[in-house]
């Protein structure tokens, strides 16, 4: 079943009643009212605008607002939970039925949490073990946060995915009183988030594997957009026991020469590898085995273990 941490969907401007119209902001045009905006950013996210113009209304909210339940996070079993906990607000009103006929997702993160015993070890991992550094760039933050984008221009193609530690950001200030407040202290212990950000309605309809974006269709997919985009990024091989011939003595002082980092030695590589055709991957797949090797590190395994969690 997916799950979700952030929606943003589009409804009829007719499946809400407004309940309270001083606790939004008002845009008007020749003295008549054409939208108005709602935001809030805790206890979790929730923006809201109902535009007279379009006759459609836009909300976007996080998996925040289930309080305590949020490690079940948004999905079909949610869903409804989350439109109740936004009439709590004595905001608006939802027409339920109307919502989930016509409601569309228009952005999306598609998000999984799962058990990770050493979080360094999983960021380095991935980091030493991207398939083509050109076409994808990944970033470590100094927050620890692991951040992998296709290196492309246009929105439809660009994907990214985000790859952390959940309970270290659950134990920032920003998230302490609602993490204490709903009982939420050890929900998220040992937990590494994988998180995909779907930008477009063609992106949704591509990554998910769906006709259309309305909203229940979207949460009823079949789709395992982050693992596909992992496999894709992510170059996971047997590890051979010991450095014992030339090639990987070789190919061990290339990698001290370039500071243990696989990105600078694929730079280095296109560098003598200039032809057309030449299949970068292959070249760098000696490195990848060595720095596994130097690291002590089971790759096929430890990786193993990490896609079936995510499987």
């Amino acid at each position: 079943m997916l799950t979700f941490d952030k929606l943003k969907i589009v409804v009829p401007i007719g499946a809400i009643t407004l309940i309270d119209q001083n606790r939004f902001e008002t845009t008007t045009k020749d003295g008549r009212v054409t939208a108005l905006h709602y935001y809030q950013s805790t206890p979790y996210l929730l923006k809201l605008k109902l535009d007279y113009v379009d006759k459609e209304a836009v909300l976007e909210f996080t998996g925040k607002i289930l309080l305590k339940d949020y490690p079940k996070l948004i999905s079909k079993e949610t869903i409804e939970r989350c439109f109740q906990h936004i009439e709590s607000w004595g905001l608006v009103k939802f027409d339920m039925d109307a919502v989930m006929t016509f409601a569309e997702v228009v952005k999306c993160d598609v998000t999984k949490d799962i058990p990770v015993e050493d979080m360094n070890n999983t960021a380095e991992y991935i980091r030493s073990h991207i398939t083509n550094y050109q076409k994808y760039v990944c970033r470590k933050l100094k927050n620890g946060n692991i951040i992998i984008e296709k290196n492309v221009v246009t929105k439809e193609s660009k994907k990214r995915i985000t790859i952390y530690d959940k309970w270290a950001e659950m134990l920032r200030p920003s998230q302490r009183k609602l993490t204490k407040n709903y009982g939420l202290e050890n929900a998220f212990i040992g937990r590494c988030r994988f998180e995909i950000n779907l930008n477009s309605k063609e992106q949704i309809r591509q990554s998910l594997n769906v006709r259309n974006t309305n909203l229940m269709t979207v949460l009823a997919s079949n789709a395992n957009p982050i693992l596909e985009f992992l496999d894709e990024v992510v170059k996971s091989q047997e590890v051979p026991e010991q450095i014992n011939d030339r090639k990987k003595y070789v190919a061990m002082l290339v990698l001290k020469d370039n500071d243990l980092d696989l990105a600078k030695v694929e730079a280095r590589m296109r560098g003598f590898y200039k032809s057309h055709g030449t299949s970068i991957s292959k070249i760098m797949e000696p490195f990848r085995q060595v720095l596994d090797i130097m690291n002590n590190q089971a790759g096929h395994s430890f990786w193993g273990s990490i896609r079936q969690q995510l499987s």
